[in-house]
Order: C-alpha cells, then structure tokens, then sequence
C-alpha cells in the first residue's frame, strides 16, 4: 500500500483486454499467463485507489510491474443534486462543484495521492508535486469543477502542468499548462 510500503494482498490483478485475473498472495504478488508481447496490468481492491502499469512479455514469461502501490481511500461522503454541498475536503484538498454540479446520488472521496500512490508512471522529466483520487460511486460529473492541492513548500512558482490520467489510453493527458500558484483548471 502507498501508505504503509507493507505488501497488499487480496487485491485483484487483470491483463487488460484479456479474460486473465488473478488475486495477490499474501506477499502482494501474483502472476498471469499471457502471449501478448506488451500488456496493461490493472490493479484494483475495494477501498483503495486504482494503478496501471505496462509490462513486456520477458524471455520465460515472467515480468516484474514496477512500483504498484494503491492508495487506501477517504471515506466517501453523501452526494448528489439535493444533498450536495458544493466542497468536498479530502487530506487538504478540496474539489467544489457548482449547483447542479453532479448528477445522480451516491458517494464521492477525495484522496491525497503521493508520487507512489499515481495510477500510472509519470512521463520522463515531470515531477509531482500533487496528486489526487476523485472516486465517484452512483454520481457523475454534469457541470466542470475545480480541484485545489496544497503544494509542497518551496514548489515553483510557474510553469506547472495540470493533468489527468486517462484510463483507457493509459497515458496522462495534460489540462493546463504552463500554471503559475493559484491558478485551477476545470476538472
């Protein structure tokens, strides 16, 4: 887990585009057949943040997935068109929706990631100063909202990048660039 560095178990691993799932061993590691020459592993266990990472079919079949830690999740918190109440707060962050903002009713979290805790590998050369998980149970997102991070002191002042990870092109999509402290960019 991201939080602790201790093993995970008892989290599903999947081969994305293929019927392969398996479940971690107490140690937190599992393996999956597969021909395919370059996969998607997708790790997922209730109560915690979702990770991907690529890996290449190696001589013998066996691969090492670097670094996968989940993040344990914040508690969600009611929402929806008639209970919401704009702001929801997670770990110092903060995501506020207009009214009407959200569609549906369920639960929403926020959760602090940390540069481990990302669903997938940054890009070569970018740094993290930040990074979030919105989980949305039963609710969707109608109306854009903003996302606020508190940054690590001594961050740069400019020149940041805002971006999401897209879980099906499995790639970080950048929103905004360019950013100086204080500016948002729609979620």
């Amino acid at each position: 887990s991201d939080r602790t560095g201790l093993a995970l178990s008892g989290g599903t691993v999947s081969i994305e585009g293929t019927p392969a799932t398996t479940t971690l061993d107490a140690t937190g590691r599992a393996a999956l057949p597969t021909a395919l020459p370059q996969n998607w592993t997708r790790l997922e266990k209730p109560g915690f943040s979702s990770v991907w990472r690529s890996a290449a079919l190696q001589v013998g079949g066996v691969s090492a997935v670097v670094d996968v830690r989940p993040t344990p999740l914040e508690t969600g918190q009611d929402a929806g068109p008639t209970s919401f109440s704009g702001t929801f707060a997670g770990g110092g962050c903060k995501v506020t929706f207009p009214a009407a903002g959200l569609s549906g009713t369920g639960k929403l979290s926020l959760t602090p990631l940390s540069t481990q805790g990302l669903p997938g590998l940054t890009p070569a050369g970018w740094s993290t100063l930040a990074g979030a998980w919105l989980q949305l149970e039963g609710v969707a997102i109608s109306s854009p909202g903003t996302l606020d991070f508190p940054l690590p002191q001594g961050a740069p002042e400019q020149d940041m990048v805002w971006a999401h990870w897209d879980e099906m092109k499995h790639v970080w999509v950048a929103l905004g660039t360019g950013l100086t402290k204080g500016q948002l960019v729609a979620l």
